[in-house]
Formats: C-alpha cells, sequence, structure tokens
C-alpha cells in the first residue's frame, strides 16, 4: 500500500489506475489488480538468427535525407518545421468564416517534404494519367523500396518472382479526402486503385514482381513500428527471406489538421517540445522511410540487428485516447524478453514523445519504472519529433 501521510504521488496516477477499484486497490492493504495486472510474457523460442538490417531509404522534412543530412539534423538539433506550401491544401476547401483564431494558429506549422511532387512513372511502369491521380505516398513508398532494396543489392531481375515481403505502415489517405471526392481526378478511371491503404502495399509488390507475403498495417502513430515487428517475424516463414519495411505519411486535409487541433492535440507555437515544460502538443509532421531486412547475411556498414519486438495495446485506460503507464510497462519487459536482453545493456531510448502534457509524463514514468528498476545506470531518452515532427 502507498497510503500515509507525507506520500507523494504522480500526476499521471489516475493514468495508470483509471478507475476508483484500481486507485482503492492501489492505496489500500488488499490489492485488486483487476483489469491492470501486467499480462504475463510468453515464453520466446530461441532465435539465432535475428533479422539484420541491410539498407534504409528515407525522406524527412525540409529536404532531409538518410543519406543526406539526417543525422547532421539529429546531432545539431536543427528544426525540420515550416510553413503549410499553399499547394498541400486543396483551394477548393476554405477556411470556415467562425472558425477560432487558436484553431488557425496550430494548423499553420508543420514538417513537409520537399519535391514530393516530382516522380519518374515510367521507371515503374506507369502512365503519365495514372500517375498525377495516385496518392504521392504510393510515389514515395515505391521509390524508397525499391531504392532500398537496390541498396541491399537486389536487382529487378533476382525480384521478380521472388517470396519478397512488403509491410507498410500507413494510416490513411488525406489525398483521397480532399483531392478524389470531386473535380477531374475523381473521374479518371484510375480513381479506385488511386489512393487505398491496401493498394499502396500491392502496388510495390506488383511493381517489383514480389509474391511474398503484402499488407498495410493501420495502428495510427506506431503504424511503422507495427508494420516492422511483422515484417520481421515473417522471416523465415513461409519461404519469406526478405522484408521490406515501410511507412509513410502525408498532410493534404486542412479539414484533418483543424480536428487535429480542435481535439488540443496539436501545439499552439507549431512544434512539438518532447519532453519539455514548453510542451503543449505536436507539430503534424511528413516522411517516408523503407527499410529491407534479411535474415542469413552478413551485416552491413549500418550495423544493425533487430534483437526483438513487441505489439501491444492500452486496453482499459482513461479515456480512448489516454495511454496507460502499465500496459506501455508490460510492453517493455515483454520486447525486452523477446530480444533477450536486459535493460542495462540499452545505451538509449527514441521515445514516441509526442511533446504532449499528458503522454510525455507517462511515457517517460514507464521508461523509468521498467529500464531503471532495480539498477542505477542511465538511459538517454529522445524524440525525433522535436526536430522533424509527429509523421
Amino acid at each position: 500500500a502507498v497510503a500515509g501521510d507525507g506520500v507523494s504521488l504522480p500526476s499521471t496516477l489516475v493514468f495508470d489506475y483509471p478507475t476508483a477499484r484500481h486507485l482503492a486497490s492501489l492505496l489500500s492493504d488488499a490489492p485488486d489488480h483487476r483489469g491492470v495486472a501486467t499480462p504475463s510474457v510468453a515464453g520466446t523460442p530461441s532465435r539465432s538468427d535475428r533479422p539484420s538490417l541491410q539498407s534504409v531509404s528515407a525522406c524527412l522534412p525540409s529536404g532531409v535525407t538518410w543519406a543526406g543530412s539526417f543525422r547532421a539534423m539529429t546531432v545539431n538539433a536543427q528544426d525540420a518545421i515550416g510553413l503549410i506550401p499553399p499547394s498541400r491544401w486543396n483551394p477548393a476547401v476554405a477556411r470556415p468564416v467562425d472558425e477560432p483564431t487558436s484553431i488557425s494558429a496550430r494548423i499553420e506549422h508543420g514538417g513537409f517534404l520537399l519535391h514530393a511532387d516530382q516522380f519518374d512513372a515510367s521507371a515503374f511502369g506507369i502512365s503519365a494519367s495514372e500517375a498525377g491521380t495516385m496518392d504521392p505516398q504510393q510515389r514515395l513508398l515505391l521509390e524508397h523500396s525499391f531504392s532500398a532494396l537496390h541498396s541491399a543489392e537486389h536487382s529487378r531481375a533476382s525480384l521478380t518472382g521472388s517470396v519478397t515481403g512488403v509491410f507498410v505502415g500507413i494510416w490513411s489517405s488525406e489525398f483521397a479526402s480532399e483531392w478524389l471526392v470531386s473535380g477531374p481526378l475523381s473521374r479518371s478511371v484510375y480513381a479506385a486503385t488511386a489512393a487505398t491503404c491496401s493498394v499502396a502495399a500491392g502496388r510495390i509488390s506488383f511493381a517489383l514482381g514480389l509474391q511474398g507475403p503484402c499488407a498495410a498495417y493501420d495502428s495510427a502513430c506506431s503504424s511503422g513500428l507495427v508494420a516492422c515487428h511483422s515484417g520481421a517475424h515473417s522471416l523465415g516463414t513461409s519461404g519469406c527471406g526478405v522484408a521490406v519495411v515501410c511507412a509513410v505519411n502525408m498532410l493534404f486535409s486542412r479539414t484533418a489538421s483543424a480536428r487535429a487541433a480542435l481535439a488540443g492535440m496539436t501545439s499552439q507555437t507549431g512544434r512539438s517540445y518532447s519532453f519539455d515544460r514548453r510542451a503543449d502538443g505536436y507539430a503534424r509532421g511528413e516522411a517516408c522511410c523503407a527499410a529491407i531486412l534479411e535474415t542469413g547475411k552478413a551485416k552491413t556498414m549500418l550495423g544493425g540487428t533487430l534483437l526483438g519486438s513487441c505489439v501491444r495495446q492500452d486496453g482499459r485506460s482513461a479515456s480512448l485516447t489516454a495511454p496507460n503507464g502499465l500496459a506501455q510497462q508490460s510492453l517493455l519487459e515483454a520486447a525486452l524478453a523477446d530480444a533477450a536482453v536486459v535493460a542495462d545493456s540499452l545505451a538509449c531510448s527514441e521515445a514516441h514523445g509526442t511533446g504532449t502534457s499528458l503522454g510525455d509524463p507517462i511515457e517517460v514514468g514507464s521508461l523509468a519504472a521498467t529500464l531503471l528498476a532495480g539498477h542505477g545506470s542511465i538511459t538517454a531518452v529522445g524524440s525525433i519529433k522535436a526536430n522533424a515532427g509527429h509523421a
């Protein structure tokens, strides 16, 4: 029990114990963990052949690329956030006359890709007419998945007919909701396949002749990580020896940005102040990343090996969108168990770190409870959202 005089309780307590019963259990001498018990971690089979990271191709806001200025941006604390390009919003969707100034201020800034309209359609056997109708997210996925495969020394000839898997994290298509509902693009014969999430993944397999598993994953902010988890666990099964893991996000809807602002999710300053007392929400951002995972191959100069991963859900929390600290702790413990490593061995943690006054403290509390429990080592924590926004 923790009840008593002089006991300091964290401000996030009600989010870790979201009901009166849970709080009473914590504060009494008769624990009742119904609904908040930490699930047991099932034994993980020993896997001596862990997936290695063979190559990466990525583009981030303001012209930042994986091979170019990515490291410089993170090391030098560069700001890739800027004003919204005029071409992003459909001019037919005007600002509502009665929109509060506070909402307008929250959607003026973001992390935007440069030259996202440029695409070599002929390289993928796509006509100019179809390319002009396609969601730019699909075009980026094609370019970066092939670039990553090429960097991993896979040729088109070797890829055709191979059991290579495609796993794409993508949560929606704002392009469809703004540009394909009316106007010339909506009447195109290509509109039906221009912006669906399943086609975003399937188009990669089609263009490159890949016959392995292919799926799109939508778990909101964690879509890319869930795709990576699925891709890593597919290796070695059903003959799949290569996994193309991708994630993409682009902003085309003023309405979607206004809704996030109205819900208080985005920052009035236009910045994601991750783990900062100035945190008041996040800045929306764009990015596209593709990585190649393989087993049985020598490490590349990237030197990365995916030791383990885990996917969990908050379950019952204080609200639908509120995080659950105990569930996060359970997730971290399960991921460590899957990787067969101890917390002492971790050098840093790339956190979600959205820059919200609720999410950041809960996430840090979960990391501290899991990684610092029983030892005194310190793990560095950061989030790229402070540089490039929340993609």
